[in-house]
């Protein structure tokens, strides 16, 4: 028996990469967070996209298929895989919406900002230049006579004007360039935009799963079984955007990585190693 990755995978473009999508997943599960619980009881009878998916694996008869002792694990512990995998996927949405709502608030106060900063400065500066095209000393001076300054103060004035907006101009160029180089600072060195930890974490934490269900390390593949797995593990909490995983777990090692550090800060303890 197969399993069909087609049958549960979103065929939407992945729009996980912007910011706004970024900010809908922390709220999102945020005002969800009651409704997580109820969908993600081990006894809840309602049945979810990961509860189709571990039938089937566990009727597979070639790997990779659950472990018999994984099985009997959960049997025994949590009254059955699928109240495993929901208690599981619990603790995964309830810790994704913190570094989601981490990163939201970090991105806003360094990368966003830097990128404001850019754009301002670049649009202040078209303003200046256009300014001293048009206005320049000596045409200021020839409409501004008979001011209630005297000629010679007046020129002086306008001189010392023109000077100060040529020298603001230079120092907000460099400003904005300033701001440009920060930003590719922050992005990461095959180009792009800075990763983000909330779904290396997510897939980490499948990953983790996955070891505990198959005694096996998933493979870092986008169109394998276990891309399948973590489609179904993200949609059974509806509502949420559509996501693409295939960059992330095509980097699988470093999800793992970043799941088991942060993982360790926020419960201070290593995993249960599987099973089997």
């Amino acid at each position: 028996m197969s399993i069909s990755s087609d049958k549960f995978r979103s065929k939407r473009a992945d729009p996980s990469l912007d910011k706004e999508v970024l900010l809908c997943v922390a709220f999102r599960l945020e005002d969800q967070a009651s409704q997580l619980v109820s969908r993600l009881r081990p006894n809840s009878e309602e049945r979810l996209p990961i509860d189709d998916f571990l039938d089937e694996l566990i009727a597979r008869v070639s790997a990779p298929k659950a472990h018999a002792k994984a099985l009997e694990f959960f049997a025994r512990c949590f009254g059955s895989p699928h109240a495993w995998i929901r208690y599981e996927m619990g603790n995964l949405f309830h810790d994704i919406r913190r570094i989601a709502f981490h990163e939201s608030s970090k991105r806003k106060s360094a990368a966003e900002k830097a990128q404001v900063l850019m754009s301002d400065g670049i649009l202040l500066s078209s303003y200046l230049q256009e300014f001293l095209k048009e206005h320049t000393a000596p045409r200021m001076y020839a409409y501004m006579k008979n001011s209630p300054f005297g000629d010679e103060e007046l020129w002086h004035f306008l001189c010392c004007l023109e000077e100060r907006l040529h020298k603001i101009d230079e120092g907000v160029r460099i400003l904005a360039a300033e701001a440009r180089s920060r930003l590719d600072e922050m992005s990461p060195a095959q180009g792009g935009r800075p990763p983000q930890t909330w779904k290396r974490y997510f897939v980490g934490g499948m990953a983790h799963a996955w070891r505990m269900l198959t005694g096996a390390r998933p493979r870092p593949n986008p169109q394998g079984l276990f891309t399948t797995f973590v489609d179904c593990a993200w949609s059974s909490a509806e509502e949420l955007p559509d996501v693409s995983w295939d960059q992330a777990i095509r980097d699988l090692a470093k999800c793992t990585t970043v799941y088991e550090e942060l993982n360790k800060a926020f419960y201070g303890r290593p995993k249960t190693k599987a099973v089997a």
